[in-house]
């Protein structure tokens, strides 16, 4: 959901930099430079977020996938 607030993403172990956003619509903005569309993608290091929906020039809902750049929190975690 556009709405989650970008804190709230440290649980799925998403890095996110500080910027003058609290929600996953305005980090997505943010990246992107401008009002997103439906599919634009913008990268953090081991996350591609994917836009899915887009109402009222915000994106509604998001897609975050787990990219091979970084290994995932567990994997880290048991090394």
């Amino acid at each position: 959901d556009g709405g989650c607030r970008v804190d709230l993403l440290h649980a799925a172990g998403l890095r996110v930099p500080d910027g003058p956003y609290g929600t996953v619509a305005g980090l997505v903005a943010d990246l992107l430079g401008r009002i997103p569309e439906p599919g634009d993608t913008a990268e953090l290091p081991g996350w591609r977020l994917r836009v899915e929906e887009v109402a009222h020039h915000r994106a509604e809902r998001v897609r975050l996938v787990r990219t091979a750049d970084e290994p995932a929190p567990e994997r880290e975690a048991a090394a």
